[in-house]
């Protein structure tokens, strides 16, 4: 293997950005290899091994689904910068929605999501649920007559009784808007199609995508923790949503 060049980092938020964890800082490892660069964030909480322990293992030859991710992006943009050119020429880029941040100024974020007609939110779920109901009748309430959706991720921190409330008790406005809700607990086929009948919600799935067999209506795929194609072969009859793993 080619020499891999390696810079570490860390980066602070002011709130939790998920249900999972409640760290404040983040540390990633920039690297460089075959003239690209990619980037190692582990996320200890979604079962990814620390980046010491990813690191040693790159510094042996081994690789993990993070290790080998950022390696890829490199020979990628390595090639590219080789070429002269850049990926992104005359690549369209679809509109998806747009990532909240609770750490940053909600009158400023919805004006953007407003202004540039961005067609959904996505926003992080709560284990205290009726926070994030709350958070999201108030969405309701900015957008008025535009057709604004919503999209929320549990990150699997409910689990069925509790999901099955957060509808029961959401107001028909949201109900109206809500897109889909990603893992809103662990991944069970049953269970989820059990709530999709009951509630008549869509589902996505993120964590248990090698496992996923029905009850679910979209496949999240983050291109840092694995190869959309792979995905797709897996999943053929479904669509997919590609977002970030909160890294760099």
């Amino acid at each position: 293997m080619d020499a891999i060049y390696v810079w570490d980092y860390a980066l602070r938020t002011k709130v939790a950005l998920n249900s999972a964890t409640q760290r404040r800082v983040f540390e990633g490892t920039l690297i460089r290899h075959a003239g690209g660069y990619g980037c190692v964030h582990p996320w200890p909480e979604f079962g990814d091994a620390p980046l010491a322990e990813q690191m040693s293992l790159l510094a042996e030859g081994k690789l993990t689904p993070v290790t080998q991710r950022a390696l890829h992006c490199a020979m990628i943009d390595g090639e590219a910068r080789r070429a002269g050119v850049s990926l992104f020429d005359r690549l369209e880029i679809p509109r998806s929605h747009w990532s909240w941040s609770f750490s940053h100024s909600t009158n400023d974020q919805i004006a953007r999501v407003l202004s540039e007609g961005w067609p959904a939110i996505k926003a992080k779920g709560l284990a205290h649920h009726g926070e994030t109901a709350r958070f999201l009748e108030a969405c309701c309430v900015v957008a008025g007559e535009t057709p604004l959706r919503l999209r929320v991720d549990f990150n699997g921190c409910l689990d069925a009784a509790a999901f099955g409330r957060f509808i029961e008790f959401m107001p028909l406005k949201v109900y109206r808007r809500l897109d889909f809700v990603e893992d809103p607990f662990p991944y069970d086929p049953d269970l989820w199609n059990a709530v999709r009948d009951r509630w008549g919600v869509r589902l996505a799935l993120d964590k248990g995508w090698r496992d996923g067999t029905s009850g679910f209506d979209a496949v999240v795929v983050k291109p840092g923790r694995r190869d959309w194609r792979a995905v797709a072969e897996m999943h053929p009859n479904q669509p997919l949503v590609l977002t970030s793993a909160m890294d760099h």
